[in-house]
């Protein structure tokens, strides 16, 4: 279960999280794309960046990486504590990460079997 947090400065970002390894086709975990993502911190009409307020929701959130332009469907995937999330930003929707748990053996199995039964299986939070 995430953790409930306080309101804090709105105007902090979390610093992206390098992964380790090769990235699954259509996605990006390049510092400049991820610091400079429009969308991802986007302000409301009140200056709050859009994803901080889903962000309250979660322990410390991280960013880790998002998909390519080029991919069509602007996705997220961020750590928060142990745990890892994909925010689809259409839908508005964020899914844990159940198995695997350890980002490297996501990223291998995104790149080998994609998401499902043999895949990265999800768990819709959001």
């Amino acid at each position: 279960m995430s953790t409930i947090l306080p309101e804090t400065d709105a105007q902090a970002k979390p610093q992206p999280e390098a992964p380790s390894i090769s990235l699954p086709p259509g996605w990006t975990a390049d510092p400049h794309e991820l610091e400079d993502d429009e969308t991802f911190w986007s302000q409301d009409e009140a200056g709050t960046p859009g994803f901080y307020l889903m962000s309250r929701q979660f322990e410390d959130p991280h960013l880790v990486m998002r998909t390519t332009p080029d991919n069509g469907a602007p996705e997220y995937m961020f750590r928060s504590g142990r745990r890892y999330f994909f925010w689809n930003e259409i839908e508005d929707t964020v899914w844990e990460v159940m198995e695997p748990k350890e980002l490297d053996e996501i990223l291998e199995t995104m790149k080998e079997r994609g998401f499902g039964k043999k895949g990265v299986r999800v768990k819709r939070r959001l």
